[in-house]
C-alpha cells in the first residue's frame, strides 16, 4: 500500500514537473518570438515532447496563454506592491507604482502586450480580469488617500485617467520607437500633473 502511494506521488510530483516545463517554455518562446511565435509545436521542441503529449496538461494554446496573462499579473502586483511600499506619502507612492508599471511593460514587453489584449491572441478570461482588478484596487487605494474621497465613481475617473496617460505611452514606446529618456520624462510630468491637480481635494 505504501509503495502504491509514494509511486503515485512521484507520478504526480513528474505531471507538475512537465506542466511546469511546458509552461516556462511558452514563456520563453513568447518573450523571444512574441505571442505570434508562440505554438503547440515549437514549444514540444523546446522541451523536446511531443506535441499531442501536451494536450495531457493544457487543453489547448488558449489555456496555455490564460495561464501566462496570469503570471504576468502576478508579476506586476508583485513589482506594483513593493513600489507603494516604498513611501508613506501618496503623492510619491502613486509615481512610484506607476514607474514600477511602466518599467515592467517595457521589461516584460510580450507579456504586457499578452496580458492586455495588444495581440493578435486577445483572449478575455474571467480569472485575468480578476487579477487586473487586483492592480486595479491598489491604485484606487492611494487615489483614496491622495483625493480624500470614496466616491467610487470619481476614485474609477481618476484610476483611468492615470492609466489612460501611461498605457497610451507606453502604445506609443512600443509601436512608434520614441526616445525612451523622452517617453519617461513625459510619463513624469504626466503623473506630477494629474496628482497635483486632485491633491487632497474634498470631491
Amino acid at each position: 500500500m505504501n509503495r502504491l502511494m509514494t509511486t503515485s506521488k512521484r507520478i504526480e510530483r513528474l505531471k507538475e514537473q512537465t506542466k511546469k516545463s511546458i509552461f516556462f517554455a511558452a514563456l520563453k518562446i513568447i518573450r523571444e518570438e512574441g505571442c505570434q511565435g508562440l505554438s503547440m509545436r515549437k514549444i514540444a521542441q523546446e522541451i523536446e515532447y511531443t506535441a499531442p503529449a501536451i494536450y495531457e496538461y493544457f487543453a489547448g494554446k488558449e489555456a496555455l496563454i490564460i495561464d501566462l496573462k496570469r503570471y504576468g499579473f502576478l508579476l506586476l502586483t508583485k513589482r506594483v506592491r513593493l513600489a507603494a511600499s516604498l513611501s508613506t506619502d501618496p503623492s510619491e507612492q502613486i509615481k512610484s507604482m506607476w514607474l514600477a508599471y511602466w518599467d515592467f511593460a517595457l521589461l516584460e514587453t510580450e507579456l504586457y502586450q499578452l496580458m492586455f489584449g495588444l495581440d493578435v491572441h486577445a483572449i478575455d478570461d474571467y480569472k485575468s480580469n480578476l487579477d487586473c482588478e487586483v492592480i486595479s484596487q491598489l491604485f484606487q487605494e492611494v487615489i483614496e488617500r491622495l483625493t480624500l474621497t470614496t466616491s467610487e465613481e470619481t476614485l474609477k475617473i481618476k484610476l483611468f485617467t492615470y492609466w489612460s496617460l501611461v498605457h497610451g505611452l507606453l502604445t506609443l514606446q512600443l509601436t512608434q520607437d520614441l526616445n525612451g529618456t523622452f517617453s519617461r520624462k513625459i510619463l513624469l510630468e504626466g503623473i506630477e500633473g494629474i496628482s497635483k491637480s486632485m491633491h487632497h481635494k474634498k470631491i
